[in-house]
């Protein structure tokens, strides 16, 4: 038996880069390992994170992830099985299009659950979203959310926060309530593709900011709501003085790594394919070795290094923000993420949103 000390980790698999779509915003790196994971691969991946860790949630990403074939992932499933007796969770982030009834049933079968990506009504989803052809996968997304909501398999989308639709976030929010969907926003990431199309989709802090205001104050007064994340981090975040959410946390680098096709490790699945940030190959490295590096220790202190958020109210919840944000637009991890400004409005407008609910309740307590 293992005499590692054991803890929770969140790997985000990526067995191809492959894509069946080719989205504007793209941010998979051009130098990210090509070719699709072999078993090997699989089986040294799987046996080593679980043996130094005793609860894993598995994250296959890609690419696109359902390019493998469903054989593959029983074999991953029948590896976990063998070599642990902890807390195992899997769930795919798929871009929704190959999410057929055999899908669903493997998932239903094994407990995996199913995030998808969709960035709002038809005529948004499709100017980012669509095949190399430019054809349309609007209705077969939709339908495939559908269905995985239908058997609670998740259901959830990623919608990305750009110039595109950063005006129509409000009939985003509409039509995902209407469908059921819960939502997740995330801005732009630059990298990838997206580089070559940031002047076009690109936005700045301030604009992102005002964007996500309008937002927040739409699904804050609409009773009920669907989840609607970041928001829902952020108030628990003012509520209780802790971060949530990987982009706010004190270091990602406690709880995640990225593991690529041909088993190169990463900090996260944003830098697949920066050499700046290989950490090793799960092939031919020690796992708690690669953990517990100096290189990976640099990057988990990274927020004792970003001194210009040490006098920032929010720090405490913000942490500097997403270190690959500020590396993209700096090349420096130890600067505060680009969409800084576009945070702290966020947390000081939602701050007073909360506080006048809270102070209403008072009165209304006392009334009775």
């Amino acid at each position: 038996m293992s005499q590692h000390p054991k803890k929770r980790i969140s790997v985000i698999v990526k067995p191809t880069h492959d894509c069946n779509l080719a989205c504007t915003y793209c941010y998979v790196d051009p130098n990210a390992e090509i070719g699709r994971m072999s078993e090997p691969t699989l089986w040294n991946m799987t046996s080593k994170v679980l043996e130094i860790h005793d609860s894993v949630r598995f994250i296959w990403h890609g690419g696109e992830p359902l390019l493998m074939p469903l054989s593959f992932y029983e074999r991953a499933v029948e590896f976990q099985q063998k070599h642990h007796d902890g807390q195992v969770e899997n769930g795919f982030q798929t871009n929704g299009t190959l999410v057929t009834d055999d899908v669903l049933d493997f998932c239903e079968r094994y407990g995996f659950d199913i995030g998808f990506s969709l960035d709002g009504p038809r005529e948004m989803n499709d100017r980012t979203r669509h095949t190399r052809t430019g054809e349309s996968v609007f209705d077969r997304i939709l339908g495939a959310i559908h269905k995985a909501k239908q058997r609670k398999l998740g259901g959830g989308a990623i919608v990305v926060v750009n110039k595109l639709n950063k005006s129509g976030l409000g009939g985003i929010y509409e039509f995902a309530k209407s469908e059921g969907i819960n939502l997740k926003l995330n801005p732009l990431i630059k990298a990838g593709r997206t580089l070559s199309m940031y002047g076009d989709l690109g936005l700045g802090p301030q604009e992102y900011g005002s964007a996500m205001i309008d937002l927040f104050d739409v699904w804050f007064y609409d009773k009920p709501a669907i989840k609607l994340d970041p928001f829902d981090d952020m108030i628990a975040s003012l509520l209780t003085n802790k971060a949530f959410g990987c982009n706010y946390s004190e270091s990602c680098q406690s709880s995640f790594i990225s593991i690529g096709p041909q088993g190169d490790i990463y900090p996260c699945g944003r830098f697949d394919g920066n050499g700046e940030f290989y950490l090793g190959n799960i092939n031919t490295d020690d796992l708690t070795e690669v953990l517990t590096s100096e290189r990976r220790e640099w990057l988990r202190r990274r927020i004792e290094r970003v001194e210009e958020c040490q006098p920032c109210e929010y720090r405490q919840i913000c942490n500097s923000g997403c270190m690959h944000n500020a590396y993209m637009q700096t090349g420096n991890i130890d600067t505060r993420d680009y969409y800084c400004a576009s945070y702290k409005i966020l947390f000081s407008h939602i701050q007073k949103r909360v506080e006048a609910e809270l102070a209403k309740a008072e009165v209304r307590q006392d009334v009775v």
